[in-house]
């Protein structure tokens, strides 16, 4: 696999976390047939558009599993990958969520054959002039935010990393929760990027939020939001486009398109009584964890003692942990 590519010209287009699952239910009236949809209209925009090239912001398949079991699904996702791939010339590149990591995930998979790259940066030119670079978009995986940058920041070109964490500014980065997250004025091997395009968090950002590094270099944060919603109930998110018009590079934020949350989600009083916020947070965390525990009861994660694993897993409270290991009590029991 390179480590770099090179991509002359035409649109780039950018698009947050797909969270591509046949299994997954969450809130939603019917979560199969919104990822058929979100292919569906990526394919159209890159088609109409004549994109050059699309980068995907990580989380690419599945939302809890790793591993796509329904073939008649994976056939769906080989056919979007394998579309965008033809329509682009093969540019067709991802950052590695946390959600793509694993024992040979699917994304390792499409990684494998050739549908996916990811790479350590992909180089934009104006034109098919090597000297008419016009961007460096650089490949964070999730995990590598220290990661060392290739770039010059004397050079006249922009750097924009494409990244899947969750970057904060502090006192701005407020419309969504988070614990703990990557302070952004901190990574000083970020000095000299222009623009921060993220992943990871489902919720999309207003506006571009800027901060400084080292008190003297300006960098700028946007989060495009997740087409998946897999629990959160805005109405529409971003992708980003970049293109050349022969004087210089453009970029700008379009709506993705997505269906209006209520035609998407079960009300919510149907899912809690009287909308407690701190119950549904609750909820929320207990499904996550019981489908983690799906996992390891379906032979993901056998070693060792299983109801240590869930005590062990991070960010989830005692009270959520303990529903998590009374629904394994009763796999155990009923196995």
């Amino acid at each position: 696999m390179e480590n770099s590519y090179k991509v002359y010209g035409g649109e780039i287009q950018i698009y947050g976390d797909l969270h591509l699952s046949c299994i997954y239910e969450g809130q939603h009236i019917n979560y199969t047939k919104e990822c058929y949809h979100n292919m569906d209209n990526i394919i159209k925009k890159v088609r109409d558009s004549k994109a050059s090239a699309v980068f995907l912001l990580g989380d690419v398949i599945g939302v809890n599993e790793r591993n796509t079991r329904d073939r008649q699904f994976l056939m769906r996702i080989y056919l979007f990958f394998q579309t965008l791939n033809e329509l682009t010339g093969g540019n067709v590149f991802a950052v590695k969520g946390n959600h793509d990591k694993g024992d040979f995930s699917d994304f390792d998979f499409f990684i494998g054959i050739g549908l996916l790259k990811n790479p350590s940066y992909v180089d934009y030119y104006g034109s098919n002039d090597e000297d008419s670079l016009e961007v460096r978009f650089h490949f964070i995986n999730y995990g590598e935010e220290t990661r060392e940058l290739e770039m010059n920041i004397e050079d006249d070109y922009s750097n924009v990393v494409l990244g899947h964490a969750d970057y904060t500014i502090d006192g701005v980065t407020n419309w969504y929760q988070h614990k703990g997250g990557v302070n952004l004025s901190r990574l000083t091997n970020f000095a000299g990027v222009d623009l921060v395009i993220s992943g990871h968090i489902h919720n999309p950002s207003e506006e571009i939020l800027t901060t400084t590094i080292k008190g003297q270099y300006p960098i700028g944060l946007f989060y495009t939001g997740s087409p998946s919603r897999t629990a959160e109930r805005f109405n529409d998110c971003w992708y980003m486009k970049f293109e050349f018009d022969g004087e210089s590079t453009k970029y700008d934020a379009e709506l993705f398109g997505l269906s209006p949350a209520d035609e998407v989600f079960y009300p919510k009083e149907d899912i809690i009584n009287e909308g407690d916020e701190d119950e549904l947070d609750l909820a929320r965390e207990s499904e996550s964890l019981t489908n983690i525990v799906k996992e390891i009861m379906e032979g993901r994660m056998t070693n060792g003692d299983l109801f240590a694993q869930v005590r062990a897993v991070p960010g989830a409270n005692d009270e959520v942990k303990n529903i998590a290991c009374s629904y394994l009590q009763k796999a155990i029991d009923n196995k």
